[in-house]
């Protein structure tokens, strides 16, 4: 009585600040679940930022190339030009003159469109290399004229003269200008797209690292909480069942959500069977005497039933004892089938509760399910983005085949130089201009082949780094996949956990089954006794009729000892079945 008074004492207590910190179980769950769902979500949306920069970044520097490709085609043009112009003032040919007018529509044409698409400092850079170059295009219509005119020795110190200053003092160094400044920018726009996928990566895997590690973590922790308390109230319910009970031990659990309660609940059910079973052995201890002595006054008084006169007192004094003993067992009996009928109370709510655990966990499963859904989600979301770095690869073979073509130009523009040279050199001194001209053409070759050779070096460098993105995606993809397995994989713990409840749900209602069975054992208990205290009041009355009918007082005697007999065995099923506990 002590310990339940402690318990109610313990469980009655107000809610201080420290309990309410406690939380529910249905409150861990949705709070892990939230996490989970905002790490993923948290997740989703780097990585979407980090290829939506990449994207930009390869945009920017394709924009740049294709600047690079329109300055090689100028100069190319440029270099044509002024070959043609030398051709044509050696000798007068009229194809050339066709061919300078083609190549001025063409060079104007390229200022046009570069016009358009480029802003800032480089649409600056190219009005300038414009103005020069509409400069260096009106002395070359004026040497056409003069040449057309018969002005040959004109034109030839107008393009040697004017026009050579004017392009080798702001036409060819302000188009040299702008390619090395837009060296430099693709060069910068290179390392900081590499930069920006290192980071990127590396930003990555620390959150797939911590997700992984924290989901874990809260799944262990979760299932502890969960396991712990279940474990210690199944395995004393099966102690209870089979009947190996030990009722004074107590579960220890302080914690303040449904288990904890489940816990102090299932402490008092335990405390009111101890003291119910310990009532229950009193009473069948006494029940024992009783029929014993009940016994042997049977024996006595079918022994002297010739001597009814002489022991009429005696047998009328120990009557009134029997009916006493006998009315105080039926009360004993009653007293118990009022506590059993208590048993079968709380064992009813035990399996209430375990309904209520078990819906809860079948809740559990279905947010997890919702997990698996939004990981799905994700893994749609890194296909998306594996899409785009794949044409991001597909761009950087475009830039490669460009740079093949003007590779091919260059190595063209060297043949032609070296033709030149050979033209030049069979001129004799009328063609020393001329082969300088052919070196230079032979120098922009060069240069066009090594800035040709740089560019593909570079295009390859990112056709690796975007390989590289690939693997890292196919990477993500296969981490997406395992995420998904883990949350099927905890819809199946789940699951496990929802049988074991059911499992425990099933004992419980078993053992409200074996309560019901210990009622009607006791109800027959109890009928019993009342059918012996109806007995001994008729033996009661019997004896002031005694000594009037001796063969009805041997006939009594004979009854007596028979129902004592069998008060006796009912006495010796009880304290068997009370000794099946440790009280």
């Amino acid at each position: 009585m002590e310990d339940l008074q402690v318990q109610d004492v313990i469980l009655d207590k107000p809610h201080t600040p420290e309990s309410r910190m406690h939380m529910k179980v249905r409150t861990k769950l949705f709070a892990i679940i939230l996490l989970l769902v905002a790490v993923l979500v948290g997740s989703g949306a780097l990585a979407l930022n980090a290829i939506d920069q990449s994207v930009r970044n390869g945009e920017r520097l394709e924009d740049k190339l294709e600047t690079q490709k329109f300055l090689k085609q100028m100069q190319y043009r440029m270099t044509g030009l002024a070959n043609d112009e030398r051709g044509y003032l050696l000798t007068g040919d009229p194809e050339y003159a066709e061919g300078m007018g083609k190549k001025t529509e063409e060079i104007r044409q390229l200022l046009s469109g570069g016009a358009e698409k480029l802003e800032g400092s480089d649409a600056a850079a190219l009005q300038k290399i414009d103005e020069a170059l509409e400069r260096m295009l009106a002395l070359n219509a004026q040497v056409v004229g003069l040449v057309a005119d018969g002005s040959r020795a004109q034109a030839q110190a107008l393009h040697f003269g004017e026009e050579r200053t004017l392009r080798k003092q702001e036409v060819d160094p302000a188009v040299n200008t702008f390619v090395e400044a837009l060296d430099t920018e693709v060069s910068q726009l290179k390392a900081d797209n590499a930069a920006e996928a290192r980071r990127n990566q590396s930003i990555l895997l620390y959150v797939v690292i911590v997700s992984g590690l924290v989901g874990i973590g809260l799944g262990f922790w979760l299932l502890r909480t969960i396991m712990k308390p279940l474990t210690l109230m199944n395995r004393q319910m099966r102690e209870i069942a089979e009947g190996d009970a030990d009722l004074t031990s107590r579960i220890e659990l302080r914690q303040k959500d449904e288990f904890g309660t489940l816990a102090g609940s299932f402490n008092l059910f335990v405390g009111s069977l101890r003291e119910m079973m310990s009532r229950i052995g009193d009473a069948s201890q006494q029940l024992a005497a009783a029929s014993e002595q009940f016994s042997a006054s049977a024996e006595q008084s079918k022994s002297t039933s010739l001597q009814v006169a002489a022991a009429m007192q005696q047998i009328a004094e120990r009557s009134v004892d029997q009916a006493q003993i006998a009315k105080n067992s039926t009360d004993s009996a009653h007293l118990t089938l009022e506590k059993i009928t208590q048993i079968a109370s709380a064992t009813s709510e035990v399996s209430s509760v375990s309904k209520e655990m078990s819906r809860q966990a079948a809740e559990g499963e279905q947010a997890v399910t919702r997990i698996d859904e939004q990981m799905s989600d994700i893994g749609t979301a890194v296909g998306e983005a594996d899409d785009r770095i794949r044409k991001l690869a597909l761009h950087a073979q475009q830039i490669d085949e460009i740079t093949t073509l003007i590779n091919e130009i260059s190595a063209q523009t060297h043949l032609l130089s070296l033709n030149a040279s050979i033209e030049a050199a069979r001129a004799g001194e009328a063609g020393r201009g001329f082969t300088i001209v052919a070196s230079e053409v032979k120098k922009l070759a060069d240069r066009s082949a090594d800035s040709t050779r740089e560019i593909k070096e570079r295009v390859v460098s990112i056709q690796h780094e975007t390989r590289a993105a690939m693997d890292t995606m196919d990477d993500v993809k296969l981490r997406v996949q395992a995420g998904a397995q883990a949350s099927r994989e905890g819809a199946r713990r789940f699951g496990g956990i929802l049988n074991a409840i059911g499992e425990v749900s099933g004992r419980t209602e078993a053992m409200a089954a074996s309560t019901g069975g210990v009622h009607d054992s006791f109800a027959e208990v109890s009928g019993s006794m009342e059918r012996v205290s109806a007995s001994t009041q008729d033996i009661s009355g019997g004896t002031q009729e005694i000594a009037a009918a001796t063969e009805e007082q041997l006939a009594a005697g004979e009854e007596m000892l028979s129902g004592a007999s069998s008060l006796n065995r009912l006495a010796e099923d009880l304290q068997l079945l009370v000794s099946r506990f440790k009280v």
